[in-house]
């Protein structure tokens, strides 16, 4: 090959070299949230982000997102959240402790909304919370009685959270409840006889955070099918004897004694 051909070559695969990060995608810069800062007490503040209609606090719940807008009517957020023309107060303890969070370590960003996109400002932080509500004892004594989901009274619960989950694999959630027994009665035309079945169970109040959920023992859904069942019929035969040619059936006796 000539050098000059060569060389032309290896000049256009430079160029081309070269023009890739144009076309690629790139990581944009993110500025913080600016004045942000948060209290011992758990109370977020940050400044307005220019064009910023909305902020999304991650970490709260997997995949979710808590929204914090102006005049918002979700629930406690009148009670939480103060929205002035210079900037936002969230008030992340209350927060939690109104909607029932466990005592634990969070990993959180607040990140400036427009029209539903993110902007290129947020801030991350860490929360230690320590819930100031009394926690539920978990339920215990948790089984299957055939069909039918079971556990204790937990005291001071008012109510129970009930979810079916199906096996194998990690667990398909198929039907949950709420109740205020201490048992429950699921449909058995959700049982299959080629799955196990098992169940949760969490106790609720108000006033108190919800107890740790706790779950049955795995069983085959023939099990609970036939569990299902309310009353047994016992098939029963009456047999009549024919009557001897050329004779008359006699009536039946009576006895008056």
């Amino acid at each position: 090959m000539k050098p000059k051909k060569l060389f032309a070559i290896l000049l256009s695969l430079a160029l081309v070299v070269g023009m890739i990060p144009a076309f690629g995608v790139t990581a944009s810069a993110t500025e913080a949230l600016p004045g942000f800062s948060i209290s011992e007490d758990g109370v977020v503040t940050w400044n307005h982000v220019s064009d910023a209609d909305t902020y999304y606090l991650s970490g709260l719940s997997p995949g979710g997102n808590k929204i914090i807008k102006q005049n918002s009517d979700a629930t406690f957020d009148k009670a939480t959240t103060t929205w002035t023309s210079q900037g936002v107060t969230f008030d992340l303890k209350q927060y939690m402790d109104l909607v029932k969070k466990n005592t634990g370590t969070y990993n959180m960003t607040i990140t400036a909304v427009r029209n539903g996109y993110e902007l290129d400002y947020s801030s991350s932080f860490q929360y230690n919370y320590q819930s100031s509500i009394e926690k539920l004892n978990k339920p215990e004594n948790v089984r299957w009685e055939g069909g039918t989901a079971v556990w204790d009274s937990v005291p001071n619960a008012t109510g129970y959270i009930v979810n079916l989950y199906e096996l194998p694999g990690n667990g398909k959630n198929i039907a949950n409840a709420n109740v205020t027994d201490t048992t429950y009665l699921f449909d058995k035309g959700l049982f299959s006889t080629s799955y196990n079945y098992y169940f949760t169970v969490v106790a609720t109040a108000d006033g108190y955070q919800n107890s740790e959920l706790n779950r049955c023992d795995p069983v085959n859904g023939a099990v609970l099918i036939g569990g299902n069942s309310v009353s047994t019929f016992t098939d029963f035969y009456v047999y009549i004897t024919p009557p001897v040619a050329g004779q008359h059936p006699q009536a039946p006796t009576v006895n008056t004694d």
